[in-house]
């Protein structure tokens, strides 16, 4: 469609559409202002000729079907980008020959130059959408769920189970303490009943009576750190409960 136009008559059209460019910049800006916070869709009228007015829908909108609503009835629909402070085209059914289209997309708010080959309306062009608006009043609390299933049984009947080594003076001792049968050792400890610190525990732990079963008693050892004929013994307690498996 520009290949036919003689060198005189393209710099007239270019002088023309020049200074239409420059006047409706000035045309859109203002529009842009009255219809930023346009709340509603909107009907906009078109004359033929230059026209201008500003896209509202969404971001990121192919300018084939930003324009469907006036498809048929423009030959050219410029966009002025604020950024590189100039103006993209969009010529309908001829964005396949290199060099005619460089409007890829349309953002909201974006103004638009038309040049409009009959009268149109664009009807229901779309509205941005708002700013999110304040959270509201705290609603009344809901009524009372049902009531959960009963839940698996956890540690119950705790108790303490004691046991005891000879009292004499002999230099090694050892003591577990079994916990009742269908409990299992929650933990233990031993007290040796010397006055002085010439006993020591050397070792304590938990035991099972099958190899991966829960542990149901406990060990305890002492020994005597330096030799004495003084009488002692081991106290050994264990921690006993009933588990649910």
């Amino acid at each position: 469609m520009f290949s036919d136009l003689s060198k005189p008559a393209f710099m007239i059209a270019a002088l023309i559409g020049g200074l239409a460019l420059f006047v409706a910049g000035f045309i859109i800006a203002l529009e842009v202002r009255s219809t930023a916070a346009s709340p509603t869709p909107r009907d906009v009228s078109l004359d033929q000729g230059w026209e201008n007015f500003v896209w509202t829908g969404a971001n990121d909108t192919d300018p084939e079907a930003a324009l469907e609503c006036i498809d048929g009835k423009y030959s050219v629909a410029y966009k002025w980008t604020g950024e590189a402070r100039g103006w993209e085209r969009y010529v309908p059914g001829h964005c396949d020959q290199v060099g005619i289209c460089n409007m890829t997309s349309l953002n909201t708010y974006d103004p638009l130059l038309v040049m409009m080959t009959e009268a149109a309306t664009c009807m229901g062009m779309p509205a941005p959408e708002g700013p999110p608006g304040p959270p509201g009043p705290q609603g009344p609390p809901g009524p009372r769920g049902p009531a959960g299933p009963q839940g698996e049984p956890g540690v119950s009947d705790v108790e303490v189970v004691f046991g005891a080594s000879e009292a004499d003076s002999t230099p090694i001792k050892s003591v577990t303490v079994e916990c009742p049968p269908g409990k299992v050792v929650l933990g233990g400890g031993g007290d040796i009943n010397l006055a002085t610190d010439s006993v020591a525990i050397f070792a304590e732990a938990p035991e099972s009576t099958e190899i991966g079963a829960p542990p149901t008693r406990w060990s305890s050892g002492a020994y005597e750190v330096v030799p004495t004929d003084e009488i002692w013994s081991l106290e050994v307690r264990a921690v006993c409960a009933t588990v649910a498996p």
